[in-house]
């Protein structure tokens, strides 16, 4: 008998907003220097300054931006959920670590904005974006031409680097790993960071265990370089080269 698989509840329950409040994005903690691909750890406030509590769930989104201002191009760091309920008067601190976007050599202010997907009702909604005062010095590690470099990578990483190139020459990148079973690509930029979608040079085969690739340098100034690694068992040690 396949008629009586639904049940229902024939005293209905009333659901509701909750009352208004006002979440504001307060002071931001950030560190005096970092670099693309690497964990940085940034610590802010936010407070409920309406009259009602704020209760349920919602997610605060941290950005990366050149000024104060927040816009559509600024980078995304991460999110942080909070879940509890936040008296009126009250705040809480939270933490993202996780590493920085790649983004070019420069100073950035960090953006906080709160309950970024409206899951609280508000008063206000235009006070739920922060930047912090001061700005973070973010610069890509140099890859020195001749020597390699060497650290560890899991999948799903980025590894963000920069080179000098000269016009006229060309320059090979050898990536390794030492794992079989490892999937990594190289993308590689003049003057601006690459993307796995934006790029100038890129590995003819993605996802192979060790890389190499030959870039024929068209301008002489800095190349950037996205190391990231698809597929990898384990977290591993690797060595990478650009050489003339």
């Amino acid at each position: 008998n396949e008629n009586n698989n639904i049940a229902f509840d024939p005293t209905a329950m009333l659901i509701q907003l909750t009352p208004p409040v006002d979440l504001v994005a307060g002071p931001i903690t950030i560190p005096a220097n970092a670099a693309p691909g690497v964990n940085a750890t940034i610590s802010y406030t936010v407070y409920n300054f309406g009259s009602n509590t704020a209760r349920g769930s919602w997610e605060d989104a941290v950005y990366l931006s050149a000024d104060t201002n927040f816009d559509a191009g600024d980078a995304l760091m991460g999110h942080t959920r909070h879940t509890g309920d936040i008296m009126p008067g009250s705040n809480y601190v939270s933490s993202l670590t996780a590493p920085l976007p790649g983004v070019l050599p420069g100073d950035y202010h960090v953006i906080v904005r709160s309950d970024i997907l409206n899951h609280i009702p508000e008063s206000n909604e235009t006070n739920n974006l922060g930047a912090s005062l001061n700005s973070v010095a973010i610069d890509s590690e140099v890859l020195v031409l001749g020597t390699p470099d060497t650290g560890t990578i899991d999948q799903g990483q980025s590894l963000f680097y920069k080179f000098e190139g000269t016009a006229g020459t060309t320059v090979r990148i050898r990536f390794n790993t030492g794992v079989a079973l490892a999937g990594n690509e190289i993308f590689v930029r003049y003057a601006q960071m690459p993307t796995r979608g934006q790029f100038d040079f890129a590995v003819n085969e993605p996802f192979v265990a060790d890389p190499d690739i030959f870039i024929p340098i068209e301008h002489t100034g800095t190349h950037y370089l996205l190391v990231y690694s698809g597929s990898m068992p384990v977290a591993s040690p690797y060595t990478i080269l650009a050489e003339v």
